[in-house]
């Protein structure tokens, strides 16, 4: 029996306290929109006053004042206690009276704030992991903020406004945790390093912007923040860097080996000189090194190594070098043909311009035609000019010998 009793008494009590709680959640509603209400009346007498009121007694900056503290806290309890109606009403209120930054600046200072140090912050102070940084921001945007996001937009929809909490609120946050928390982030000395964490800055934008809806996408580009954030990244001081890696490569060869045969087993090329042009051109594209901006830099370089092997090749004379080299330089500049249009085609055309070639198909048939004629002043005319070498060669041979038996 006292079981029982007991058992009616919880349940009692119980949907006693769901009472109070929901009567706690329409009173907060109901004050929001009273607010509301009193906006719209005061902004309405205000608008129907007479000339002849003095308006100076009007303290409207204060009034203005209260209504902007009573919106932005019942926001920013509604969406840390998640209720979503109370939220949509409060950023209606906000909304009415062109407090649209107020309430991105407090979201901002409330939740993104403390989000940051207590996740992003520790991430980037023990080790500069802003991959790890990127993915907290992402898993929050995804997580703690979908609910409000998907009212935020039907707002937008409803009302006109133009909340973007994403864009006006999270991100500029983040840049600036970024900023605060290393002075070497955006250091380019290291071009590894500063590869890595460039290509993780773009891994981070295409994920955010699958997130965003157009509208945001280009608030974001377009957003002061974005802009100051993005030009940090010194791309045209990496580029030199690799340019410097690249062309070094070959002129070591040119200058202080320039007539060596491959030894490399199972290598493609004779020549160690045609090997080296080939792997020049393969690094420009490699994933740990090209970056796809400097796609234009990259592709120049690449053309630049060609011109480079005919160039050296065109300073030939009979004396150079023996025919053997001659000889194996004459059969690999075929194979290096080969091979940079199989590159070409598979790698540059395949895997690195996809993006840029979407957006322009004409691209291709362009790039294609500029590496044909670069090509071809390489095999054609080189090749024939070694193969006149190699004949100038073999009639002074002979007549060599002829004056040796006379």
């Amino acid at each position: 029996m006292v079981n029982i009793v007991n058992k009616t008494l919880s349940i009692k009590r119980q949907e006693i306290e769901e009472n109070i709680r929901e009567q706690k959640a329409i009173r907060q509603r109901k004050q929001v929109i009273q607010s509301i209400i009193d906006v719209q009346k005061s902004i309405q007498q205000l608008n129907e006053l007479d000339d002849a009121i003095n308006l100076s007694k009007i303290d409207i900056k204060n009034l203005r004042r209260v209504f902007e503290k009573r919106l932005t806290t019942a926001f920013i309890n509604a969406y840390r206690e998640s209720n979503m109606s109370l939220l949509a009403d409060s950023l209606k209120g906000l909304a009415s009276i062109s407090l649209q930054t107020i309430a991105e600046q407090t979201f901002a200072n409330e939740i993104v704030r403390p989000y940051m140090e207590k996740t992003v912050h520790n991430a980037l102070v023990q080790s500069i992991n802003i991959s790890l940084a990127f993915d907290k921001t992402l898993d929050f945007i995804r997580t703690e903020c979908k609910a409000m996001l998907y009212v935020v937009e039907r707002i937008n929809r409803e009302c006109g406004s133009q909340f973007d909490f994403v864009v006006n609120s999270i991100f500029p946050e983040l840049t600036q945790h970024l900023e605060q928390s290393s002075d070497i982030l955006f250091f380019v000395g290291d071009p590894d390093i500063f590869h890595e964490r460039y290509t993780y800055w773009l891994k981070f934008l295409e994920q955010l912007q699958s997130i965003l809806s157009k509208i945001s996408e280009q608030n974001l580009k377009k957003s002061k923040t974005y802009l100051e954030f993005s030009s940090r990244w010194d791309l045209v001081v990496y580029y030199q860097i690799r340019f410097q890696e690249i062309s070094n490569s070959i002129e070591n060869i040119i200058v202080k080996q320039p007539f060596l045969l491959n030894e490399e087993k199972n290598s493609l090329f004779k020549t160690l000189i045609t090997s080296t042009i080939f792997q020049s051109i393969d690094r420009c594209w490699q994933t740990n090194v090209f970056l796809e901006p400097l796609s234009h830099r990259f592709w120049k370089l690449t053309l630049q190594c060609i011109v480079r092997f005919r160039v050296w090749i065109e300073t030939f004379n009979i004396k150079t070098t023996d025919t053997k080299f001659l000889l194996n330089l004459y059969v690999d500049l075929q194979t290096f043909s080969n091979e940079v249009n199989k590159f070409f085609h598979s790698i540059i055309l395949g895997q690195r311009l996809t993006s840029i070639i979407s957006l322009s198909p004409n691209i291709t048939t362009e790039l294609t035609n500029i590496l044909n004629e670069t090509l071809s002043s390489l095999t054609d005319q080189c090749r024939t000019n070694l193969k006149n070498l190699v004949i100038e060669q073999l009639i002074e041979r002979c007549n060599e010998t002829l004056h040796s038996i006379q």
